[in-house]
């Protein structure tokens, strides 16, 4: 396809295994896109009761719309292994694979970094736990499934083969000798407020 000045056009995929009578045509997927853009916007100022004309600009308040849209639409699921150095194996030369795990996480690019990383965790979830407390528990359980016999999670989740294509061949190996601060007790503390505080929750 060629074009000259501005364009744009529509690519549609639809599974045979699709049973839905409302077919996807520009006019269905802009109907959709507007209802859930507008749940957003109303979600975003209930939960953060910042309204315009306030504290915040509008410029600002669409900054922090920007972002927190960018935190969500980073969250991903990985599949696969792990490699790791341990000071206790019998040959810490060579890397452990890790049993074979999956990882729900946010990210902090998708493009740049496709890979959890336990540091940001905290602070990802931090806002996460505001806007989807139970999207946040099913991370942070992911997370702690990494804990091994030793009680340490490796810092980066480098797993499967596109997650490693994006990583330098000398980080791919984590080692157990590098500590990581514990800020995924930054979110479990504002999760417990967010549930002590709803009663249907």
């Amino acid at each position: 396809m060629t074009g000259d000045g501005e364009f744009f056009f529509d690519i549609t995929f639809e599974s045979q295994s699709e049973t839905s009578r409302d077919r996807i045509t520009p006019d269905t997927f802009q109907r959709h896109f507007d209802k859930y853009t507008e749940r957003f916007h109303d979600k975003f100022h209930s939960l953060f009761r910042i309204e315009r004309g306030t504290l915040f600009s509008n410029k600002q308040i669409e900054l922090a719309k920007s972002a927190l849209s960018n935190l969500i639409g980073g969250i991903g699921y990985f599949y696969g292994v792990s490699f790791v150095k341990s000071q206790w194996s019998v040959d810490d030369t060579q890397p452990l694979h890790y049993w074979p795990n999956a990882l729900f996480t946010a990210t902090p690019s998708r493009t740049q970094f496709p890979r959890g990383f336990l540091w940001d965790e905290g602070f990802h979830c931090l806002l996460l736990a505001r806007w989807d407390p139970q999207a946040t528990f099913e991370i942070i359980g992911h997370w702690l499934d990494m804990l091994n016999t030793e009680g340490w999670i490796p810092r980066e989740q480098i797993l499967g083969w596109e997650a490693r294509a994006k990583v330098p061949e000398q980080f791919i190996v984590q080692d157990n000798r590098n500590g990581n601060p514990p800020t995924l007790v930054l979110c479990l503390e504002v999760c417990r407020f967010i549930v002590s505080n709803i009663k249907c929750f």
